[in-house]
């Protein structure tokens, strides 16, 4: 088998081994985000029964001046620990 040489502006091996680098981390981040979103979900079903709990709670720290909601860059709401 003779091996020819191929040259390639775009493809070299650094670059190759920058992209795989770069989905690797992404791959981790995606795996590490999933783990959180399921803990996170396992310990609000101990931690609140109900929606109604849920709610229920929230509106007496907000009533005690507590938290307050401030939307964020997206619109969603979040929590703000107040002084």
């Amino acid at each position: 088998m003779i091996w020819v040489p191929c040259h390639h502006p775009d493809i070299s091996l650094p670059m190759i081994g920058r992209k795989l680098s770069e989905e690797f981390i992404d791959l981790l981040l995606e795996i590490a985000q999933g783990n959180f979103l399921q803990s996170w979900a396992r310990n609000w079903n101990d931690t609140y029964p109900s929606l109604t709990a849920y709610k229920k709670s929230m509106y007496r720290l907000r009533k005690d001046d507590l938290i307050a909601y401030q939307p964020d860059n997206a619109g969603d709401p979040v929590l703000i620990l107040t002084e």
